[in-house]
């Protein structure tokens, strides 16, 4: 059994990246992405959901990609254009652990390799939505 330890909303951080990745991300590398970031945050996933959606062309299926945490949730959601796919990673976590670009970055090219094709935005808020952390692709490369 988790052990449940009660919560302030002033506890609650949030990180918000966009990852322009090529096509061929399956799914196993989605899993990863998502118990990597739990496991920074000191955090365990408790149910996963995945949901497919037609792109625009109707040649690719997008998701959405819920995983259920001990301390909060992850979502990862994908949008296809003609040649590249979009990863858009929120998550939201109550505690106190506080989570840095470089952190983030690494995991990133740990798992996605050279599917990666430009890490756009990683940006990390505390309850009151201020910026703690905020990275640009051309501080990441």
């Amino acid at each position: 059994m988790l052990e449940y330890k009660p919560v302030s909303y002033k506890d609650i951080n949030r990180l918000i990246s966009i990852i322009e990745v090529d096509k061929n991300i399956d799914r196993y590398s989605i899993d990863r992405i998502a118990e990597s970031i739990a496991n920074i945050l000191d955090s365990k996933i408790l149910d996963v959901k995945v949901f497919y959606f037609p792109s625009k062309d109707g040649k690719f299926k997008d998701f959405t990609y819920v995983a259920v945490l001990s301390s909060s949730h992850i979502v990862i959601s994908s949008y296809s254009s003609d040649e590249r796919l979009y990863l858009d990673i929120d998550v939201a976590w109550c505690s106190n652990k506080t989570v840095s670009c470089k952190e983030i970055t690494k995991l990133i090219k740990e798992i996605l390799g050279n599917n990666i094709k430009r890490i756009i935005t990683i940006k990390t808020y505390d309850y009151l939505g201020n910026i703690i952390y905020s990275c640009d692709d051309g501080f990441l490369n």
